[in-house]
């Protein structure tokens, strides 16, 4: 599927405005507020880091994804205020190395051994997710 990996949305300012015209007009006032604020809000759908060894031959030992990502800072200097929120939707360690198997890798193998049961080491290390449309981390 197709993503975007970061937008930018022409917002109207009522700053910008006046700066571009050097006017101001009955819809385009600027109180003192609005013009001491700064705002800026970042969201993310996804982001995933991977940790690769490149000696002896190049590998990918780790894989994190990290999903719903929001952070936002607001700046007040009229009331010399900051402000910073972080949210986190999802977060997910996996182990890539060849002993590492996922819970479909499992079965099979299990499966294919006849039965034998061996203890395999999972593939997934880390995993924590809000509880339906909630964050899990929210600062």
């Amino acid at each position: 599927g197709e993503s975007t990996i970061l937008s930018l949305d022409d917002v109207y300012s009522p700053v910008a405005a006046l700066l571009e015209t050097g006017e101001r007009t009955d819809d385009q006032s600027v109180t003192s507020d609005q013009a001491s604020t700064v705002e800026v809000d970042v969201q993310l759908c996804q982001l995933g880091v991977s940790l690769v060894d490149d000696e002896p031959t190049p590998r990918e030992l780790l894989f994190i994804h990290v999903g719903d990502i929001q952070l936002g800072y607001k700046q007040n200097l009229t009331e010399d205020k900051e402000e910073i929120n972080f949210r986190v939707g999802q977060l997910q360690g996996i182990c890539q190395l060849p002993e590492r198997v996922d819970g479909s890798m499992l079965e099979n193998k299990r499966q294919h051994k006849a039965g034998v049961l061996r203890k395999e080491l999972p593939a997934v290390i880390l995993a924590n997710h809000g509880e339906k449309d909630a964050n899990f981390l929210d600062i």
